[in-house]
């Protein structure tokens, strides 16, 4: 069963080599101002079926902007044989709710409070 996220894409690539077929997705989003020892974006890249690149593209949107994914959780191991944690991008569309997903503050998480400090500041 696939998990639903909507997420601020900031690219999307596509892969065949050698009778191999994968894309790749990154998303962005901003780091809280909570955190003591970053601050900016903050990339992420997941793994993507071959078609993915393919839904994207029939979008028409240019990137940065937000769409809605279905990702799997996948189970691995490392070269060390350690069990890691991956999501695989596995369908892509336009965000629910319409719109074109070119808004540029959308998909940006931010708490309560944050969006409580910012409204105050720009009063």
């Amino acid at each position: 069963m696939a998990n639903q996220m909507t997420v601020r894409l900031a690219n999307v690539k596509r892969y065949n080599m050698d009778g191999r077929q994968g894309a790749s997705v990154t998303v962005m989003d901003h780091i809280g101002a909570g955190n003591e020892n970053s601050t900016g974006i903050d990339f992420s890249q997941m793994s993507a079926d071959y078609s993915v690149f393919d839904q994207f593209v029939s979008l028409g949107l240019e990137p940065p902007c937000n769409v809605e994914v279905d990702v799997d959780i996948r189970m691995t191991k490392d070269r060390n044989n350690r069990q890691m944690t991956s999501l695989h991008v596995v369908a892509l569309r336009a965000p629910i709710g319409g719109g074109n997903g070119q808004a540029s503050n959308a998909g940006h998480s931010r708490s309560g409070a944050e969006s409580a400090d910012k409204a105050k500041s720009t009063t």
